[in-house]
């Protein structure tokens, strides 16, 4: 061990005596570290931004659809898909309604973008949704409060299971909203109410109290009974840009018409798999859609499971792409050590004769020049690593860019940069270590 600690302090005192050419050194290892780093970043941000954010339906929870994206290359299927398929009516939301017994909410939405206005005050590109008033249940799956399910709040309370979402809501601040949400009978009575975004509000009523207001949404008017709290963005999209109406007043108002953007979401019961709720639905469906059995599905369902599976394999081929692309430069990077290394050797040719002749072995001068090597990667790679953690959460704060330093990050970046100055410093080390001592000595 005493060798190593004096290798050690023999390579920092070689290196901190050449800075400059120290730097110059590392660069390629340094720009390699940080590009893999940053790639790192970007790819594990993105992953738990699709978690946290897209994939947002939950455990038990899935959609019905005319078509999705199931897996990574499958994009034309998913065209051909949208033109083949028959569009999803509200005589399927209501089939289904009626016919599944094992799930424990089944809802429906569809949408579009149009301009929305308050007196002078207009805004366009609104997303203007249809839902129906279980869709707060649905989108936040099973909030708890006080330790109780919601469905025990409501029992408690006598309400319904939407009136007991939004008092819960109203009682967390973090997930406060002001006014109240859609009703069924808001629903039934095919009502023009409005449950609007944070960013619609604030856009179209600035200080002003929007509850009670009314506004119109393409011709027709609405009146405002809540406000959202405040979602944030997904990939630099707000999510606060909405207009929530019945999903009834949505299809009388904006045409009673199928939709390619129709969904209907439905929640398995706690005590039944999610895959028999699914099977349930299939079967229901494929009857509506008169499918023989050796005919595939008309229709799609998607799970957040499948959705993190497919942006999974999306950002695992840029991973497989970017890695060995920007290793380039790790290499290029070991090469320009080995080079010096090699010039070190010349230029300390008699202080390893000294050393020989003092008694030093051949292994003694091998790991010498081996332990400056890779501690001269090693540094490298340190900041390599400190340059794009600083560069990335500098970035994330600026730039609608996901970010999240992986755990293994920091241990790779090390280890892989001090591997590699062990490999190319093997032949420069080895050398020095084959020097005749008496050669050595004579060198000037």
């Amino acid at each position: 061990m005493y060798k190593y600690i004096e290798a050690a302090k023999i390579a920092l005192a070689s290196i901190l005596s050449h800075k400059l050419r120290s730097f110059l050194t590392l660069l390629g290892v340094i720009i390699g570290v940080a590009v893999v780093t940053a790639v790192a970043t970007v790819i594990e941000g993105a992953n738990v931004y699709i978690k946290e954010k897209i994939a947002t339906l939950g455990s038990g929870v899935f959609s019905l659809q005319k078509a999705s994206v199931t897996s990574f290359g499958d994009f034309q299927k998913f065209i051909d898909a949208m033109r083949r398929n028959p569009d999803l009516t509200l005589d399927d939301l209501a089939a289904l309604r009626e016919q599944i017994d094992l799930a424990d909410q089944i809802g429906g939405t569809d949408g579009s973008a149009r301009a929305v206005k308050y007196s002078n005050v207009v805004l366009e590109s609104v997303g203007v949704n249809g839902v129906t008033p279980n869709m707060i249940l649905l989108t936040s799956v099973e909030r708890e409060w006080t330790g109780k399910r919601l469905s025990e709040m409501a029992e408690t309370w006598k309400v319904e299971p939407v009136d007991a979402a939004v008092r819960i809501l109203r009682a967390n601040p973090r997930d406060s909203i002001q006014g109240r949400y859609l009703s069924e009978s808001d629903d039934e009575a095919h009502r023009n109410a409005a449950f609007i975004g944070s960013e619609v509000a604030d856009g179209l009523f600035q200080e002003a109290d929007p509850i009670g207001k009314e506004i119109k949404v393409g011709s027709e008017t609405f009146t405002v009974i809540g406000v959202a709290k405040k979602l944030g963005s997904v990939l630099g999209q707000s999510q606060d840009n909405f207009v929530q109406v019945p999903l009834n007043t949505f299809m009388k108002t904006f045409g009673k018409r199928s939709s390619n953007s129709f969904r209907i979401i439905i929640r398995a019961r706690k005590d039944v798999p999610v895959e028999r709720v699914q099977d349930q639905v299939r079967v229901v469906m494929r009857s509506r859609h008169k499918l023989n059995y050796n005919q595939p599905d008309n229709f799609s369902i998607a799970t957040d499971e499948v959705t993190e599976q497919l942006f999974g394999a999306i950002t695992g081929t840029v991973a497989a792409v970017a890695f060995p692309v920007v290793g380039i430069s790790l290499v290029i990077g070991g090469i320009v050590i080995m080079n010096i290394m090699l010039a070190t050797v010349t230029e300390r040719t008699r202080e390893i004769g000294i050393r020989k002749s003092l008694g030093a072995t051949r292994r003694d001068i091998l790991v010498q020049f081996l332990v400056e090597s890779a501690m001269l990667s090693g540094f490298g790679g340190l900041i390599g690593l400190l340059l794009a953690v600083a560069l990335m959460l500098l970035v994330g704060r600026v730039a609608p860019v996901p970010v999240a330093i992986p755990l293994w990050a920091p241990a790779v970046a090390i280890g892989v940069s001090t591997l590699t100055g062990i490999f190319f410093g093997i032949y420069p080390a080895n050398r020095a270590a084959r020097l005749d001592p008496i050669v050595a000595l004579r060198a000037d």
